[in-house]
């Protein structure tokens, strides 16, 4: 898509700061903006009741030019009472009533009073910093550079947003007229010593018409992703434990089935042999002597050769989780990393021994031990945090003269490792001619790694933002992979950092 680049004049005669809407049916637009009421008639996005077109709902005075530089001249007029609200970090108090003379503390005080005052501009005087996390679900318009008191022009004066927890510190939600915010610094809290994979970004704006003036939108550090827990032991949970049964005389041990705690399957040591060969041990995974599980034969008065049960065969591996394809996605919920997969599989139980065959018509063989259980399968570990100054998600935005910094996205989590097969049980031993050991139950599937964070200026999906020669971008670091509990194998894929990406593209 080609990048449109416009001086600051241009795309504020453009913006119409505060004066345009979003793009309707059959109007006449221009790179995204328009000019003309949305096509609803009533496209704030918030509760509905109120108008939320071209201009404020109340009436304009004839000296404003809401097209203008907000401290351009030509905008002078528009610093009235009876025209807008006003903020004192300082001196004032959300008891007032947001004039000049008694300006509210809180920034998101003057945003609740736009619906019942039809003021949909905001000034905001001074260098105060405002630990506010703000949000506009209808048109407002937000300008700094103005002195505390007087509220005349400061080009020095640039208000702070700049909340102290995680969360944006301005997040635009469906709101289609074109909304401006003039010098003012916005900017997220830094989660990079968080472990859950929170993200740092300072502005979010999905499904709106958005300028930006002499701003400067600044993300700070990614939180690491969330470790995957790791999957435990299984355990059984039949009587008596896994060690085979014993002979009695010339009756030989009885098969023993166990269940465990990690699996619907059972493992049977074979019973062994009373006057007979023993039986086989069970479930059967067709591996080779001398670990087949197979029964003894009769012993005929000895049990060399194959008057033993063979011990079972080790239960066969389950799969692992598989990696992550993406880093993310973008929607109207925000940013998601990707989170690694869970193992799905437990580990299987080994195969129980083969029973130990009769020595002879007066001592029986001995019954085989059951197989080790498996392990739980592991969990998938979060996705790294990201840092981007500004997401747009389906927006259309405007950036003149404005500054935005990305810092280092959180790596992904560790994925959790498989849960440890246990070895199988013993043979239950009277004679000579014992049964076999189970097999070692299998290691559970590993969690896969989570995805490395995002680092970005500008991360969109839908229209590319368009940014004039004075906006400058910081792309900041991308977070590392993270690991798989069966790493490198399962490893999440490396985070992505550039100036503006595209969320389609990753």
């Amino acid at each position: 898509m080609r990048r449109v680049v416009l001086g600051v004049g241009a795309i504020v005669a453009l913006a119409g700061i505060g004066g345009l809407s979003a793009c309707g049916v059959g109007t006449d637009c221009d790179f995204g903006l328009c000019a003309g009421p949305p096509a609803d008639g009533d496209g704030d996005g918030g509760a509905g009741g109120g108008r939320d077109g071209d201009v404020p709902d109340v009436a304009k005075p004839a000296d404003c030019d809401e097209k203008a530089d907000p401290t351009s001249e030509a905008a002078k007029g528009c610093v009235v009472d009876s025209f807008a609200l006003f903020v004192d970090g300082d001196t004032g108090n959300d008891t007032n009533d947001g004039s000049k003379a008694k300006p509210f503390k809180r920034i998101a005080t003057a945003l609740e009073k736009v619906g019942s005052t039809g003021k949909r501009r905001i000034y905001v005087c001074g260098s105060a910093t405002y630990p506010e996390h703000l949000k506009l679900t209808t048109a407002a318009n937000l300008h700094g550079g103005f002195a505390c008191s007087t509220w005349n022009v400061d080009s020095a004066a640039k208000p702070k947003v700049a909340p102290t927890d995680p969360g944006y510190a301005l997040h635009i939600d469906n709101v289609s007229a074109a909304v401006t915010f003039s010098d003012l610094e916005l900017m997220a809290a830094d989660a990079g010593s968080l472990k859950d994979g929170t993200s740092s970004i300072a502005v979010f704006a999905t499904k709106a018409n958005v300028t930006f003036l002499r701003a400067a939108l600044r993300a700070q550090n990614g939180a690491e992703g969330a470790p995957g827990a790791p999957g435990g032991p299984g355990v059984v949970t039949s009587a008596g434990g896994l060690d085979g049964n014993p002979a009695n005389g010339a009756m030989g041990g009885a098969a023993k089935t166990c269940t465990c705690s990690s699996s619907t399957a059972t493992t049977k040591g074979g019973a062994g042999g009373s006057d007979s060969g023993g039986g086989n041990g069970e479930p059967n995974y067709g591996g080779a002597a001398p670990k087949n599980g197979a029964a003894g034969l009769p012993g005929g008065g000895t049990c060399s050769g194959n008057g033993p049960g063979k011990d079972g065969a080790d239960a066969t591996a389950v799969d692992d989780a598989a990696p992550a394809m993406t880093v993310g996605v973008l929607g109207p919920e925000g940013w998601l990393p990707s989170k690694g997969a869970d193992a799905t599989e437990n580990g299987k139980p080994g195969q129980g021994g083969g029973g130990g065959g009769a020595r002879d018509s007066t001592i029986g063989g001995s019954g085989g031990g059951c197989g080790g259980c498996g392990g739980f399968a592991g969990k998938g570990s979060g996705g790294g945090g990201a840092s981007i100054a500004l997401l747009a998600n389906e927006t259309s935005v405007t950036l003149a003269a404005s500054i935005l910094e990305a810092k280092s996205a959180g790596a992904g989590g560790k994925g959790g490792a498989g849960g440890k097969g246990a070895a199988g049980g013993g043979a239950g031993i009277t004679g000579l001619c014992s049964g076999g050991s189970g097999g070692r139950g299998a290691d559970g599937g590993a969690g896969a790694g989570g995805a490395g964070g995002v680092a970005a200026g500008i991360l969109y999906k839908g229209t590319e933002p368009t940014l004039d020669t004075n906006t400058t971008i910081a792309g900041g670091k991308e977070g590392a992979a993270g690991k798989g509990g069966k790493s490198p194998d399962n490893d999440g894929p490396i985070g992505v950092a550039g100036k503006t990406l595209d969320a389609t593209k990753l």
